[in-house]
C-alpha cells in the first residue's frame, strides 16, 4: 500500500483553503489573510510534490 500521508495532508490543506475562500465570500470575514493563503497553497504544493516523489521512488524500485 503506498504512503498516502502526503496526499492526505495536501487534500486537507486545500479543503481548508477552499472553506476559507467560501466563508470569506459569503460573510466578508477573512479567517486567513493573503499571506496565510499563499503559505497554505505552498504547503499543499510541497505535500503533493513529496507524495509524487515517494510514489515515483516506489515505482522505480519495483
Amino acid at each position: 500500500m503506498p504512503n498516502i500521508l502526503p496526499f492526505a495532508v495536501a487534500i486537507v490543506l486545500f479543503v481548508l483553503f477552499f472553506i476559507n475562500i467560501i466563508i470569506g465570500r459569503f460573510t466578508g470575514v477573512l479567517i486567513i489573510g493573503d499571506v496565510g493563503e499563499a503559505l497554505m497553497l505552498f504547503a499543499v504544493a510541497i505535500a503533493f510534490t513529496i507524495g509524487i516523489l515517494i510514489a515515483e521512488r516506489r515505482a522505480v524500485r519495483k
